[in-house]
């Protein structure tokens, strides 16, 4: 079980802090604010909690409209896009000030294992896994035009990978 604590320099394994209210591998998580947000995982969970870190308590939210495992998320203003999963192309928008799930358009292929990140009101996300086989390819959500589109492939097929954003 992990928890989380909030600390200046790192964050760091704390087996005091509160365990969430479901046990997860393979969930998605995003920062909105102060708050962290889990979805999915552990054989195709729906449910999605979030972690205050001011009062230092999960807080179980509305539950994913598709149940997911190995999806990726991203924080978009106050939403949070989790997208992909075990077969999965489609996508979902979470309103964090609602509360609420809402569709979101689909990927062009689907992922499970792939990384996310938000570039130049673009989401970009990167390889994964589909039909048994990793993958390099790369495709992106354009914000202003509301379309996926193929980008350039990874020079290496990665499954279980991380992305990040260096400003």
């Amino acid at each position: 079980n992990y928890s989380f604590r909030k600390m200046s320099t790192t964050e760091i394994f704390n087996a005091n802090l509160p365990l969430m209210h479901h046990a997860r591998f393979f969930p998605a998580a995003a920062v909105v604010g102060k708050n962290i947000y889990i979805a999915g995982g552990n054989m195709m969970q729906s449910t999605a909690e979030r972690y205050d870190t001011d009062t230092q308590r999960w807080n179980e939210t509305n539950p994913m409209r598709t149940p997911l495992e190995g999806h990726a998320a991203v924080s978009l203003g106050n939403s949070i896009v989790v997208m992909g999963g075990v077969r999965l192309s489609s996508a979902e928008q979470f309103n964090t000030a609602t509360g609420k799930w809402s569709t979101f358009p689909s990927m062009n292929e689907a992922r499970r294992g792939c990384a996310a990140a938000v570039l130049n009101g673009r989401i970009i996300v990167v390889g994964g896994r589909d039909s048994g086989r990793a993958l390099s390819s790369a495709e992106e959500y354009d914000l202003a035009t509301g379309r996926w589109s193929s980008i350039p492939s990874m020079h290496t097929k990665r499954e279980g990978c991380a992305a990040a954003v260096l400003n």
